[in-house]
């Protein structure tokens, strides 16, 4: 391992010959650590000591590990292009003792990164990316490392990062491997539960991996992607070539074939099935946040027309088909998707999908004494949880209810599934004079189960998006409340419908199954400007109740964004609160909002942003809208925000 970071090469073993158990790699990795010349604990400090300690222990390990004989070029040539891109050199010999070497010198590299460049993520409180060697080992945990990313060459960092969180990610695939092994040969219950709680946990680290490896601002991923191509690396290069990745799944596949699936307790089974959607989650993740949400992977690029679809589709699609492997058979219960507030995975009796409204009446009705727990799509982070609260309850997935049924633009509403995301909807009013009131969640949210638990959107709470819901109650019957269009009258979307309202009666409520909703859509504004504020954290509280007054005032609207210093890092801002007000409307209005908001902002804790901070960044939700003509675009003044998007 050479002491220039920039460019070092990873060994590792090949994937056919990893060990059988985790064991002789905890027994390398203790006897590295006693020889290495200095505490590998305190080169993961942040102490003052750590920098030295780290470049220190890097300098040894290239002469003194274990780099055993370069393996020959495999007959997947396409692997051998991965690996080259990645720094990483296959070697034959002591497979238990190349993994701990490779594993030691993975912290060493990601430790230096993450001080040397920071970092655009959440502080890590359970060092699930650093504590590896720690927890394998039974030793002292990494600290939390919460800096900034802030290099001197972003783009330089955002190469490296790449390659370094690469190589992380192919260790924790080999280590997942060789606890799948584990889980296969455990010979009792109490060692089929410590192999898939090892197992489990690996997966966690594995994703927080894999979110490491894009762990820098978005819109240098292009500087990244261009040299994925020829004549660097082959046509259509993607992560299909990573063999560990292709090992791993072989050992899923081993896992089900050998009946070891359908023989763990439920519990066990629940656990695996859902520490590995955690880590496909990731990729998933990684697709959307570089663009995947529409765009098309490397690979897609090279397929035939007919075939292609987004880089997060691809992901999903992959993710279901690995799943399959760990599920089992009938007769056993069924896993549903795992759980992101890290809750006890429930038992789940079954899960069911239908795909029309008379399909979920039908099954509403043959319960016989079943209960259900009816979801949309997930995604909805901070809204509860996709699982059931109690064991034994069957799983009612309405993801298949995806229709768009109708969309009025002149009077403003449509008509929608529980599966229809925000994405979807929002693409669907692209070049019209409505919009959706998005929430700043992933646009492949729901946008009905968004309002039955009362989210809030970007304008006001979704619940005043709602005019009317068509339920299944639990007799089986279906029924329509509120406001539904009439072609035979046009009239004005009115919520609260004739006689009692009765829409409330079903948001946060078990009373029914939602089928569909019809939904008010706002006017796409003329005009948008997002005006940030900083504060102090000492001014919490005065900050809170200002902004109270002037909601109460009507100077700014209700769903005014309080960032955390945390959440403000993502926007430019280091050690303050952000507060972002949306102002929207005509452009004459917005101006003149803009101003009194501002003068209103004199003399209190709240500071105006820099002005580079003004929607460099948009709000989670912005997105472009249809270009104006020459007529209507305002003009750009000196140190002014021109509108960009819809918030």
């Amino acid at each position: 391992m050479s002491t220039d970071i920039s460019r070092a090469t990873l060994v590792l073993p090949l994937p056919s010959e990893l060990p059988q158990t985790t064991t002789t790699v905890v027994a390398h990795l203790e006897k590295i650590l006693r020889r290495m010349p200095r505490d590998h604990a305190v080169a993961l400090d942040t102490g003052a000591d750590a920098g030295a300690a780290r470049a220190d222990l890097l300098a040894w390990c290239g002469p003194h590990l274990d780099r055993g004989a370069a393996a020959e070029p495999t007959t997947a040539p396409n692997s051998d292009v991965h690996d080259r891109y990645f720094a990483v050199r296959r070697a034959t010999g002591d497979s238990a003792a190349l993994l701990a070497g490779a594993l030691l010198a993975s912290d060493l590299l990601v430790q230096d990164d993450l001080v040397r460049h920071g970092s655009t993520l959440d502080a890590d409180p359970e060092s699930m990316l650093l504590g590896v060697t720690s927890y394998l080992t039974d030793g002292k945990q990494p600290p939390v490392l919460d800096v900034p990313w802030a290099p001197a060459d972003p783009v330089a960092a955002a190469h490296h990062r790449w390659q370094v969180g690469h190589q992380r990610f192919f260790v924790m695939l080999q280590l997942l491997a060789v606890a799948v092994r584990q889980v296969r040969r455990a010979t009792d219950v109490a060692g089929e539960n410590e192999a898939v709680r090892l197992f489990a946990w690996l997966c966690r680290s594995s994703a927080h991996a894999m979110r490491y490896a894009a762990d820098f601002p978005a819109e240098l991923y292009d500087e990244i992607r261009v040299t994925m191509v020829p004549p660097t690396v082959n046509v259509g290069f993607s992560g299909l070539q990573t063999r560990d990745h292709n090992e791993l799944v072989a050992q899923f596949r081993t896992l089900k074939r050998s009946g070891t699936v359908d023989r763990l307790a439920p519990e066990s089974a629940t656990a695996l099935h859902a520490a590995v959607r955690e880590m496909y989650d990731a990729h998933i993740w990684v697709c959307d946040r570089f663009g995947g949400g529409s765009g098309l992977s490397l690979l897609m690029e090279h397929t035939s027309a007919g075939k292609q679809e987004s880089g997060v589709a691809s992901a999903v699609k992959l993710a279901r088909q690995r799943l399959t492997h760990l599920r089992q058979e009938p007769g056993t219960p069924p896993t549903a998707r795992p759980d992101a507030g890290r809750f006890r995975q429930r038992i789940i009796a079954d899960v069911l999908r239908p795909d029309t409204p008379e399909r979920v009446a039908e099954l509403i009705r043959s319960a016989n004494g079943r209960r259900f727990h009816p979801v949309s799509t997930g995604y909805n982070w901070g809204l509860g949880s996709r699982q059931p609260v109690e064991d034994g309850v069957t799983v009612l997935d309405l993801a298949g209810l995806n229709r768009i049924r109708a969309v009025d633009t002149r009077r403003g509403y449509a008509v929608i599934e529980p599966g229809v995301i925000q994405g979807a909807l929002a693409r669907r009013l692209d070049g019209t004079d409505r919009m959706l009131n998005l929430t700043g969640a992933s646009q492949h949210t729901s946008v009905i189960g968004n309002i039955l638990d009362r989210g809030v959107g970007l304008h006001r709470p979704r619940v005043d998006d709602l005019a009317g819901l068509e339920l299944v109650l639990a007799d089986g019957s279906q029924v329509r409340t509120g406001w539904w269009p009439d072609a035979g009258q046009p009239a004005a979307v009115w919520p609260h419908g004739r006689g009692p309202a009765l829409n409330q009666l079903f948001t946060q409520s078990d009373l029914a199954v939602v089928t569909a909703a019809t939904i008010r859509l706002l006017p796409r504004p003329e005009a948008i400007r997002i005006l940030p504020f900083t504060f102090r954290a000492e001014a919490l509280g005065e900050a809170v109740d200002l902004l109270r007054t002037w909601t109460a005032q009507g100077l700014v609207p209700p769903n005014t964004k309080i960032f955390n210093p945390v959440a403000a890092r993502a926007h430019g801002i280091a050690d303050q609160h952000l507060v972002h007000v949306c102002l929207t409307g005509t452009r004459d209005l917005v101006s003149t909002l803009s101003h009194l908001v501002t003068r209103a902002a004199y003399g209190t804790p709240l500071s105006p942003a820099p002005a580079s901070t003004w929607c460099t960044t948009p709000t989670p939700g912005c997105r472009t809208p249809p270009t104006p003509s020459s007529s209507t675009r305002p003009a750009t003044r000196p140190g002014r925000w021109t509108p960009r998007g819809d918030c």
